[in-house]
């Protein structure tokens, strides 16, 4: 999902694709990373409920 925010980002901005620290993008970009941290955590903690004997 980093990757696919770091191309989408360039693919909009093609001519200028500025990345500058505490800016505008750079506040975007951290907060799509805190969406997903906390993602990646409620899957982890889904997959604890998951039984071993479903996947046979």
């Amino acid at each position: 999902m980093d990757v696919r925010w770091h191309i989408a980002y360039h693919l909009r901005n093609p001519k200028s694709p500025t990345f500058d620290l505490m800016g505008p993008m750079h506040e975007s970009y951290i907060k799509f990373n805190q969406e997903l941290e906390q993602e990646v955590k409620l899957i982890i903690e889904k997959a604890k409920t998951l039984k071993t004997e479903d996947f046979d």
